[in-house]
């Protein structure tokens, strides 16, 4: 608490400050209850958690539970050993401080050895959800109608990587009279993730599948693509990503003209999604 002055007048400042008790501690070493203050403390301060912290660490048969108290916010987790403590600390500090359910702290970095080993919980996060994406079709030199792209998609998120299976639609624009094209189509690829952070950019790659027409044409093709993006708010349970996409048509549209020459068309579609997934 302190005192500031603001147009002359004095202004009471309130500043809530961490403040860590001594924990309360059942059948652990001196040395693994310094050790357990440590990285709890860590924790906490990593995580932005203010106000005075009351909490105990009590070591059962076959695990550890981790109990801690931010006034009205209750936190208790279970560690399979110390050496799960650190994620089990990093969670619990994240639950104290933006009020979240500890369940829905998990992320692929942040899975605790019970999860792990719990039949209905795993090291895999599927997520599904919906996504746009503006398309910018290129053909050479030829002048092409902008399209969008819409569907749904599904992300089995590992550790450090994530695979993704996507459904959806191409239709031009109509803004223009220029050739367009649009169909149907379906994604399977894979990205590496760059950070382990709660935002965390990635790069990745993939086939695409797809009935497509234009040109007077309609075919059966194939298209891969590479996509380098941004996932934001991983740790909730409702988070989004935007990335840019660039897709290499393999097999032409072929365009018959009027003087019986015909034009194949490779086109490579350039784009800028945004997906929700939850």
């Amino acid at each position: 608490m302190a005192l500031a002055k603001g147009d002359g007048m004095p202004v009471l400042l309130v500043v809530a400050v961490l403040s860590v008790f001594p924990p309360k501690v059942v059948n652990l070493t001196d040395g693994e209850a310094a050790a357990a203050v440590e990285v709890f403390t860590s924790a906490l301060q990593q995580e932005g958690v203010d106000g005075p912290v009351e909490w105990s660490l009590v070591r059962l048969a076959n695990h550890i539970v981790l109990e801690a108290r931010v006034g009205e916010r209750h936190v208790e987790m279970t560690a399979t050993s110390l050496d799960d403590l650190p994620g089990v600390a990093r969670r619990v500090a994240r639950s104290l401080a933006t009020g979240q359910p500890v369940e829905d702290t998990r992320t692929p970095q942040l899975v605790t050895g019970v999860e792990a080993r719990s039949p209905n919980r795993s090291a895999t996060k599927q997520a599904g959800g919906f996504f746009l994406m503006p398309v910018k079709p290129l053909s050479g030199g030829t002048a092409m109608e902008p399209a969008i792209a819409f569907g749904v998609d599904v992300r089995l998120e590992k550790e450090t990587y994530f695979y993704q299976v996507a459904l959806g639609f191409l239709v031009p624009t109509g803004a223009t009279n220029l050739p367009g094209e649009g169909g149907m189509f379906g994604d399977l690829g894979a990205a590496r993730e760059l950070s382990a952070g709660n935002t965390a950019p990635y790069v990745g790659g993939g086939i695409s599948g797809r009935i497509i027409g234009g040109f007077g044409t309609v075919i059966a093709g194939l298209a891969p693509f590479a996509n380098l993006g941004v996932t934001f708010d991983r740790s909730s349970s409702s988070h989004f990503y935007v990335e840019l996409r660039l897709a290499q048509n393999l097999i032409p549209l072929n365009e018959h003209g009027d003087s019986g020459v015909t034009t194949s068309h490779y086109v490579t579609e350039a784009g800028a999604r945004v997906g929700l997934v939850f």
